[in-house]
């Protein structure tokens, strides 16, 4: 069988984000570089949503790497919680976030947010 047609929907953390723009009372953080973020676009300006998809970036550049980025992780975490006040939060990185292992899932739990967390 030989594949004639096929598209590229997007890294994982695409799909990540359709579910929680799918969902009311879910937000995304997501643990991505700077030019990960692009995503935004795709619901704003390609898809023409109304409203930004419930995501919260890390958004961590070059000069962070030299740092504790997994600090940069948990502020933004904590600052999604209190500013967007979610039912569930889904946590994850973007497929380079992942190269620098900060493990989103374990430094959520370690948080402990009143809140359901799922590790994507």
């Amino acid at each position: 069988m030989q594949l004639t047609v096929w598209t590229y929907e997007g890294p994982p953390h695409v799909g990540a984000m359709r579910i929680a723009t799918a969902m009311k009372g879910v937000h995304f953080v997501l643990h991505a570089p700077q030019g990960d973020t692009y995503a935004d676009l795709l619901f704003t300006m390609i898809e023409r949503r109304g409203a930004r998809p419930p995501v919260t970036y890390t958004t961590f550049q070059a000069r962070d790497l030299g740092t504790d980025t997994a600090e940069i992780f948990k502020t933004a975490a904590r600052d999604a919680f209190e500013r967007f006040d979610p039912d569930l939060k889904l946590v994850g990185a973007s497929c380079t976030a992942e190269l620098i292992q900060d493990d989103p899932g374990g430094l959520a739990r370690a948080l402990h947010l009143p809140v359901p967390t799922i590790t994507l």
